[in-house]
């Protein structure tokens, strides 16, 4: 995705059915990704299963503590 010139992946929220937002800065240059759940980039088959895993370790993570 680094040299991926598009920003945007499917057409996230335009329907309500949610999408991520993703940015980062490397090298001082930022980057910033929108992805529609189901259109992730070819190339990255899978990263939106990822990101929702990731979510979920976060969120169980956190009720550990109550938060």
């Amino acid at each position: 995705m680094l040299l991926d010139p598009r920003t945007r992946f499917g057409c996230p929220d335009c329907h309500d059915q949610g999408g991520y937002y993703l940015g980062y800065t490397l090298f001082g240059i930022r980057r910033y990704f929108e992805i529609d759940k189901d259109n992730e980039p070819i190339y990255f088959h899978g990263l939106t299963k990822s990101i929702d895993n990731k979510i979920s370790d976060i969120n169980g993570e956190l009720s550990k503590f109550k938060r």
